[in-house]
C-alpha cells in the first residue's frame, strides 16, 4: 500500500491521491498526450488504450477510497 503511495507521488508522475476515477483518468492522458512532460510517465503510458488507462484509474480510485474508509 505504502509503495503505491510513493509511486503516484507527483515526483513520479501526478499526485492522484484523493481524486475519482475520471480525474485520475484525466491526469495521466495529459502525460500520454503529451500536453505535460514527464520522461518517465510517458515511457509508462504511450502505448497504453484508453480501456487500459480507464481500467488503471478505477484501480487507484479504488484505492483511495479505501485508504480514506482505513484513516
Amino acid at each position: 500500500l505504502e509503495f503505491r503511495r510513493v509511486l503516484f507521488r507527483s515526483v513520479i508522475g501526478p499526485s492522484l491521491l484523493d481524486k475519482n476515477e475520471d480525474e485520475i483518468f484525466k491526469a495521466i492522458k495529459v502525460y500520454q498526450t503529451g500536453e505535460k512532460k514527464n520522461v518517465l510517465m510517458k515511457d509508462l503510458i504511450s502505448k497504453m488504450p484508453d480501456d487500459e488507462i480507464r481500467s488503471l484509474a478505477s484501480e487507484i480510485a479504488l484505492l483511495n477510497k479505501e485508504v480514506r474508509e482505513n484513516k
